[in-house]
């Protein structure tokens, strides 16, 4: 029996940086070049992906037999800063008066908890699971015939927040998916809806099968 187990670590990141802070983003309609920075920035985002992988394999009779797991741990760490606002202005002497047309910004509406609105944190902490497991078996059953039977299944864990500030939704009553995903609605934690049909489904689960036929002329 041979027991074979193997560990990795991966890092992605990557930042955004702001040349000017505390300056919105200033737009004009009448091609007079605008300041200031884009929304959405800064921005910075840090994944740790940790690795699990342990393999067993052991020969019985004329069964040559390998079984394992496989965990792969998802943190990620984000900062998309969508409170930093943009204004829009038809030209400069609008600008000038301070009268823009369009005022846009990222905040929570209020909406749930009936509040007002309001700047809310952008930081997240994202975190996931990734599962698989797996059973193959070569099977000499001539001196001619190998038969190679394998079954796998994986399962993705749903992304959570480490501070509950992922939107989160309350199912609707029934039986049936269309009912419950038609009447959901969020928690006051986070109003916005976003997908409310991939939240009343379960984490995705794939199972696989494999079967090799393998026969050797002599």
């Amino acid at each position: 029996m041979l027991n074979e187990f193997r560990a990795g670590y991966a890092l992605n990141g990557s930042v955004i940086r702001v040349p000017i802070p505390g300056v919105p983003s200033i737009r004009f309609d009448d091609a007079t070049l605008g300041f200031g920075t884009e929304k959405g920035a800064p921005q910075n985002f840090r994944e740790n992906i940790y690795n699990y992988n342990d393999v067993i394999s052991f020969a019985r009779g004329k069964h040559n037999l390998k079984t394992g797991i496989e965990l792969r741990r998802n943190i990620e760490n984000s900062d998309f800063n969508a409170g930093r606002p943009e204004y829009s202005f038809f030209d400069s002497l609008f600008f000038a008066i301070d009268a823009p047309y369009l005022e846009d910004v990222g905040v929570d509406p209020g909406f749930a908890n009936g509040g007002p609105a309001s700047l809310a944190t952008s930081i997240r902490h994202w975190r996931n699971w990734d599962i698989g497991a797996y059973l193959n078996d070569d099977w000499k059953v001539s001196r001619q015939l190998t038969l190679t039977l394998g079954l796998r299944n994986d399962l993705y864990t749903r992304n959570t927040e480490l501070n509950d500030l992922a939107t989160t939704f309350i199912k609707g009553p029934g039986r049936r998916l269309r009912a419950r995903a038609h009447l959901v609605r969020a928690t006051p934690k986070q109003p916005l809806l976003v997908n409310a049909v991939r939240e009343v489904l379960p984490p995705p689960r794939i199972w696989a099968m494999e079967l090799r036929i393998i026969w050797a002329r002599g």
